[in-house]
């Protein structure tokens, strides 16, 4: 198991765990914050007492032991605090980290790895005049969510990343609270999708734009083989008006689409 710093180019961390399927783990958990915490570990097959359940949060200074076999596909997986009520919270300031795990299956189709493997997970975050974070300013936010003024990237604003002439695994997890991205290159060109949250698909599939809903996953094959040099492609995040939210039964609780897009992450 290793815990490594993201493959990329900027500040922007964002803690990763890698794991061979058939591997048993032990995680010793130790809670700094000034509230109770636990951790899940999303998408995971394990037992109940081992998953994060709010039941098992530990308070200040407490520590919580983790001990399991990985039996899942090789996929991308994730994690995050579940206390009960402060999950939102506690993910909003920046508590997400990956859990890749890797098997033979895997290893068989010779995917994008190393450097040319980059986890992204992308959220939305509004800031005060201090630049500090702001969340749920009001009723209706805690009843329907908000989406934040900026996208982050791996807790990065205007998040970069050089690429090589060569084949990339974009592994994307939408950390967002209550947002959805309808993502899409702004040169047009399709993402392969190889996988989403199960692990790795039958078949690719190509598609134009990629919907990710919070919490969903998906890993996108994309060659920047015949990208020219200093040319920029961006990920960016398409309008849309998701339909629950725009009701004509509950006026008062619509809010406001997207407007235009967004952007997400350049490649250069």
């Amino acid at each position: 198991m290793s815990f490594l710093k993201s493959a990329d180019d900027g500040p922007s961390f964002v803690p990763v765990i890698r794991i061979r399927r058939g591997q048993k783990v032990r995680i010793f958990f130790t809670n700094r914050l000034p509230e109770q915490s636990i951790v899940h570990w999303h998408g995971l097959h394990i037992v109940q007492r081992m998953d994060g359940h709010p039941m098992y949060a530990v308070g200040t200074g407490n520590r919580y032991v983790y001990e399991f076999i990985v039996d899942n596909r090789a996929g991308t997986y994730w994690f995050h605090p579940h206390p009960h009520e402060r999950t939102g919270y506690q993910v909003y300031r920046g508590l997400v980290g990956f859990f890749l795990v890797a098997d033979d299956e895997e290893d068989a189709l010779k995917l994008p790895r190393g450097t040319f493997d980059i986890p992204l997970v992308i959220q939305d975050r509004t800031f005060d005049s201090r630049n500090q974070l702001v969340y749920l300013q009001n009723m209706m936010e805690r009843m329907m969510g908000f989406m934040g003024e900026h996208v982050l990237v791996n807790a990065t604003p205007g998040y970069t990343k050089q690429v090589e002439r060569h084949a990339y695994r974009m592994r994307l997890l939408n950390g967002s609270n209550s947002t959805a991205y309808q993502l899409s290159l702004n040169n047009g060109r399709p993402f392969l999708v190889i996988g989403t949250d199960g692990g790795l698909l039958e078949q690719a599939m190509t598609r134009r734009v990629l919907t990710l809903g919070v919490g969903e996953r998906a890993d996108v094959w994309v060659d920047f083989g015949a990208v020219l040099s200093g040319e920029e492609i961006a990920l960016v995040a398409q309008p849309f008006a998701p339909i629950m939210l725009d009701g004509a039964a509950m006026p008062m609780m619509r809010r406001p689409a997207n407007t235009a897009p967004r952007p997400i992450a350049p490649e250069r």
